[in-house]
């Protein structure tokens, strides 16, 4: 298991991933994962190597390569994850290079995690924000970040829809926030506005 002096790497098969956001602001997100010999394993995890957790499926197997991050802990920070058995492709590299070109998705898989706050130290800081992952059917994906106000059309994406998103970065560190999502194959009824607007 440990592979220098500071990394450790470790082969989990999976049963089943769980995310959740902690706000940590080096490694916001937990995976908690439960293997197919009913072991348990929970890593901190930088958004960058979440794809890898969400798409796994029972039977994938992902090797971890971590570092210890918490002194009293024994969670580690994951460096890098690779699943063995499934290689999706990330969008990430092509998008930042033609940030004003329109993707064009055909919807497999969304997820939304809220992240509220984000703490810093004894720092907490409150946010609108959302990490939000969409994956394809071409085992194609992208991960960013986006406002309260783009969830719904985001969630509402079913199984085939075609979606075209726009993202802007201020520069290359930055995440890719979504600035224009469309879903070509339904268009959204307010019905709170609607509700809202005869009182």
């Amino acid at each position: 298991m440990k592979q220098s002096d500071s990394t450790y790497g470790v082969n989990l098969t999976v049963k089943k991933v769980h995310v959740f956001y902690s706000g940590d602001i080096r490694y916001p997100f937990l995976c908690d994962v439960l293997t197919t010999e009913d072991s348990y394993f929970r890593c901190a995890v930088k958004a960058e190597n979440l794809a890898n957790f969400l798409l796994a499926q029972e039977g994938n197997t992902l090797h971890l390569t971590m570092i210890d991050i918490y002194k009293a802990s024994s969670v580690m920070g994951v460096c890098s994850c690779q699943n063995f058995d499934n290689h999706a492709e990330n969008l990430e590299i092509p998008i930042r290079q033609n940030l004003s070109d329109l993707v064009v998705m055909n919807v497999a898989q969304t997820f939304v995690f809220p992240m509220s706050f984000v703490i810093n130290g004894a720092s907490v800081i409150m946010q609108d924000k959302y990490y939000c992952l969409i994956a394809d059917i071409n085992n194609r994906y992208i991960g960013f970040e986006t406002e309260a106000k783009n969830l719904p059309h985001i969630v509402s994406a079913l199984y085939k829809d075609i979606v075209e998103l726009q993202f802007f970065a201020f520069s290359d560190n930055d995440k890719l926030e979504l600035i224009y999502f469309k879903n070509s194959n339904r268009k959204l009824l307010d019905m709170n506005q609607q509700i809202f607007n005869l009182k």
